[in-house]
């Protein structure tokens, strides 16, 4: 249609003079002619549009195109339908749990068992696994999912019909279903799965519905973010490797953890400066030390404050190998006072005996912090380190005992200016691999 128009005015354009009199008169017969034919051509168009919309309805009808707004699919849905003979590892776990829960004493108390770990590690599977092995063995049971933002009516509707209550309406409220679940299951052995708890709150209203009483009755819960560790994990003597970095807000271990003397590998929560300082943990109460069996410690949250106490605390871990400092800094600290105790932290843990990797990350708001000056602290001779990683702070240049260090392979510093002898000293060290 555009096309059509455009050459119509170009030719009125070529042919238009703008003569007045007689001649303008015969200018504007010229211009029937044209005109008649555009009029012809646009008729045309529009015949050919009213066939193309005709077509793309027969063609509409035939074909239905497909609603894009699609429901999204809930990514537990496939854990519960998994063939748990394919899944590696589960067997043991599976049975421990069987085990937990399993009493033929019905006057038992009710047992829960929480499955705790972060996404896509199994909890699901793991709990379905175990559900599906025993529920035979219980009155009644239900299990059911409660997500990130739950509707907690129809959770508590859910287990309800689950369990057998069936004249449960819409216009039931959260306490009227609590108790109608409570009065359903006070002389019922039941197994209930709660999963993928999010929030306290949401747990708390279901295990007011789910009484104890005393049937041998038990409960499994799956869920990602614990605020606590029990007391009772020290318990765990056979206890190898604590990895809590997926659960935020857990601000202190508890001192029984000091009875896990087999603990080698301990990983905590670091700290992102977007993020409150609530969200770390905090180990700051004597108990690293205690924990002779550690060889990976990950990652320890150090104020400026609390150097001369680390120092003594990671003095004691003799079979240590890979540590992650984070060091904060609050906003008024003095990087000029502070520099010699910052010195003495970083080089008392270079000159370790043990340490293999070695990462001291510093943390201001306000960026990049001072000068480190690493020339006085040499480390052991012959040094086992194989990595050193110092972040947000600059080194003033590389040390010369570097050069001693013969089994270290990567180097993560940042130098306030690099001269031709920090590049000799880097060039000597035979193993360096990463820079």
């Amino acid at each position: 249609m555009e096309d059509c128009l455009d050459d119509f005015m170009a030719r009125l354009d070529h042919e238009g003079g703008g003569h007045t009199g007689l001649k303008g008169f015969f200018d504007k017969l010229k211009k029937l002619k044209p005109s008649h034919e555009i009029a012809v051509e646009i008729e045309k168009l529009k015949a050919r549009a009213i066939e193309a919309s005709k077509r793309h309805k027969r063609y509409k009808n035939d074909f239905p195109i497909p609603n894009s707004i699609t429901s999204e699919i809930d990514p537990r849905l496939h854990a519960l339908y998994v063939d748990v003979g394919k899944i590696v590892g589960m067997d043991d776990p599976k049975k421990h749990i069987i085990e937990r829960l399993e009493n033929e004493d019905v006057s038992t108390p009710l047992q829960v068992v929480s499955i705790v770990g972060t996404g896509g590690l199994g909890k699901t599977t793991l709990a379905n696994a175990v559900y599906q092995a025993i529920k035979g063995e219980f009155s009644c049971s239900a299990l059911v999912s409660v997500s990130r933002k739950p509707n907690m009516k129809n959770v508590l509707r859910d287990i309800s019909e689950r369990v057998g209550i069936s004249h449960s309406t819409s216009n039931d409220d959260e306490r009227r279903l609590i108790d109608r679940l409570r009065d359903h299951l006070q002389n019922e052995k039941y197994l209930i799965v709660i999963d993928d708890i999010w929030s306290t709150e949401a747990w708390e209203t279901i295990r007011d519905a789910l009484l104890n009483n005393d049937h041998g009755s038990g409960i499994i819960t799956t869920t990602h973010k614990i605020t606590e560790l029990p007391s009772k994990i020290g318990d765990l003597q056979y206890l190898e490797t604590l990895d809590i970095r997926g659960a935020k807000n857990v601000g202190r271990l508890p001192s029984t953890i000091t009875r896990l003397q087999r603990l080698t590998r301990l990983y905590v929560n670091y700290i992102r400066l977007s993020e409150p300082l609530e969200s770390c943990t905090d180990l700051s109460d004597g108990v690293i030390g205690q924990l002779q069996s550690l060889e990976d410690l990950e990652s320890v949250l150090v104020f400026p404050s609390q150097i001369k106490m680390y120092l003594q605390e990671l003095d004691q871990l003799t079979n240590l190998r890979t540590l992650n400092v984070i060091m904060l800094y609050p906003p008024h600290f003095c990087h000029a006072d502070g520099s010699d105790d910052v010195e003495r932290f970083v080089g008392t843990l270079i000159s370790s005996y043990n340490l293999h990797h070695l990462r001291v990350d510093y943390m201001c708001e306000y960026g990049t912090l001072g000068l480190l000056s690493l020339e006085s602290w040499c480390p052991a001779t012959p040094s086992v380190l194989r990595e050193i990683s110092i972040t947000n702070y600059h080194i003033d240049k590389v040390p010369n005992w570097m050069i001693s260090l013969v089994n270290l392979r990567a180097l993560d510093i940042s130098l306030y200016r690099m001269g031709p002898e920090d590049v000799e000293i880097l060039g000597a060290m035979p193993a360096l691999f990463f820079l």
